[in-house]
């Protein structure tokens, strides 16, 4: 099962579960808790986007061309001790922060894009639980 990275991941603090929604719902796994999203401190958000500066202007995101993934990548963890490129939590909360950045301009551009493949490759949470994406539960009267 695959998902897209604008998809966002939740996790449940009571069963380590973690599993895609549009919106806080209950854990699909164990009912008990409603989910909650990894997002960055404004400390990470500023360090993200102070990296995502470093990057050159003319520079254009080709996910054909390895090497410039890899100096991208060698930028985050240079000045991102948190950065984890096998966390898709991690991956995806900086895709969001960069979404809401200006995307005519190219290194943001270039960081969205990055990102986005970042994920495509990166692999699956340990405690993902897969199932379709979870609604919320709609309380009808019959």
């Amino acid at each position: 099962m695959s998902y897209d990275i604008d998809i966002p991941l939740w996790f449940c603090e009571n069963c380590d579960a973690v599993f895609h929604s549009n919106e806080p719902v209950y854990c699909p796994k164990c009912a008990h808790a409603i989910g909650d999203r990894f997002l960055l401190t404004d400390i990470q958000k500023e360090q993200l986007l102070g990296v995502v500066q470093l990057i050159h202007e003319n520079d254009t995101y080709d996910h054909d061309v390895e090497t410039e993934s890899w100096w991208f990548h060698t930028l985050l963890e240079k000045h991102l001790p948190w950065y984890n490129m096998e966390s898709r939590l991690i991956i995806q909360a900086c895709w969001f922060e960069i979404c809401g950045q200006d995307q005519t301009d190219p290194k943001f551009a270039f960081a969205y894009q990055f990102f986005q493949d970042e994920y495509n490759f990166a692999p699956h949470e340990k405690n993902m639980h897969f199932c379709d994406v979870v609604e919320p539960f709609e309380d009808r009267n019959y």
